[in-house]
């Protein structure tokens, strides 16, 4: 039996990989972003304050990368 994965942390993910620039000229124009879900049609809501808490997160999280 299929199921729907989607969670409010994988369309995060999936903002902060539209890019932080792409981001704010999104929001330039709109209030924050809504995603439906296509499988399930469940809707994810992000204010734009949210929307860029998503990068300042991103930003304060430790590197992966090892430095030689």
């Amino acid at each position: 039996q299929l199921s729907c994965r989607c969670s409010r942390d994988g369309i995060g993910a999936m903002l902060l990989s539209l890019g932080e620039s792409e981001v704010e000229d999104h929001l330039r124009e709109h209030d924050g972003f809504e995603v439906t879900c296509e499988f399930c049609g469940r809707e994810y809501r992000f204010s734009a304050d949210q929307a860029r808490g998503l990068f300042v997160s991103a930003h304060m999280q430790p590197s992966n990368k090892t430095r030689h």
